[in-house]
């Protein structure tokens, strides 16, 4: 069967321009940290920090606010700096963090030269986004309604 001489036209289709977009994984692993990327995670809006770390891989967090790494109390530290609080008080705090705020959880379960000899369970270090300028409100609300009938 003879198909006859085939012509390809040439056509020009212009391109206005290309986007070239990175996201992170949500977990890896850098030297002897695990990185939990939250900004690139689906936790990224909409959560609270003791909810993110709920979420977390290697952390355990506790009903009464107590957060724990391998059974022992973690150290928590907010871009490097060590939070001394512990219990009611850092959970406030954390509670009151927007997941919008976190870029990433570092979560390292050997502990370092840096770390205070008492650490135990292991260092979770919180790393925020550059703040705003600005003003922004949460506003969070529950209602309870109980029908009873003597």
């Amino acid at each position: 069967m003879d198909l006859g001489e085939i012509v390809l036209a040439t056509s020009t289709n212009l391109l206005e321009g290309v986007t070239v977009t990175e996201s992170r994984p949500v977990i890896e692993r850098v030297e002897d940290k695990l990185v939990f990327n939250v900004a690139s995670s689906p936790l990224n809006s909409g959560y609270d920090g003791m909810e993110v770390l709920q979420r977390s891989p290697n952390i355990w967090v506790a009903p009464t606010g107590t957060i724990l790494m391998r059974n022992e109390a973690a150290t928590v530290m907010i871009n490097g700096r060590i939070l001394y609080w512990s219990g009611e008080e850092l959970a406030n705090y954390l509670s009151n963090l927007n997941s919008e705020d976190i870029q990433s959880i570092q979560i390292q379960t050997n502990l370092g030269a840096n770390t205070d000899a008492e650490s135990s369970g292991g260092v979770i270090n919180i790393i925020l986004k550059k703040k705003r300028l600005g003003f922004r409100g949460n506003f969070r609300n529950s209602f309870g309604y109980s029908s009873r009938t003597c």
